[in-house]
């Protein structure tokens, strides 16, 4: 489970504002099917994203990517679901990061040689270039332009990469889930 939490003041409205997004990550593959992509844990109930309009119109920041995590991992011959990646630009000074990130460390494993998904994190960069990461913060200071990248792993894989069919993997090359080079030395399929 993941949960960001931006606040400060609304740079066009004066209001204070605090948003509160619990993250949706990858699920890990099982025997017979990949797992699912970008899903709420079962634990968090009838919890529901945000939409980038009502975040940046409500919460005075710029919700500037939100795609699929293309961090590599959780390969198998059924393939772990996708994270998210979301980058949220800050746009007043004296606003403030908290989040709290599980899987932070030790990603979802594998199984039946099936490779470990990607770790959940959450990487400040500063106007200046400067960067930090955490997955357990509090009341981290944020100035407008400074730019929180959220990333949600994915799943576990499932069974060895090599016993995955080979439509499947033309299909994830399709799809951008691995590229040309992870097809080959991963997968073993030829381009």
């Amino acid at each position: 489970m993941c949960a960001t939490i931006i606040g400060g003041v609304h740079p066009d409205t004066g209001r204070v504002f605090t948003l509160v997004e619990p993250e949706i990550g990858g699920w890990g593959a099982e025997p017979g099917r990949d797992g699912n992509n970008a899903v709420y844990s079962g634990l968090h109930g009838e919890t529901y994203n945000c939409p980038v309009e009502v975040c940046e119109a409500r919460y005075g920041l710029y919700v500037e990517r939100m795609e699929l995590n293309d961090e590599p991992g959780g390969h198998g011959q059924f393939r772990g679901g996708r994270g998210l990646l979301i980058d949220y630009r800050i746009r007043s000074d004296a606003s403030f990061l908290t989040c709290g990130y599980t899987r932070a460390v030790i990603p979802p494993w594998g199984l039946e040689q099936g490779l470990d998904g990607t770790p959940n994190y959450v990487e400040v960069t500063r106007c200046d270039g400067t960067q930090q990461r955490y997955a357990i913060a509090s009341s981290i200071s944020l100035d407008a332009g400074d730019l929180v990248r959220v990333r949600t792993g994915a799943g576990g894989g499932y069974g060895s990469p090599f016993e995955r069919n080979r439509q499947a993997v033309l299909d994830d090359l399709k799809n951008g889930y691995v590229d040309t080079e992870t097809a080959r030395t991963i997968y073993g399929v030829q381009i």
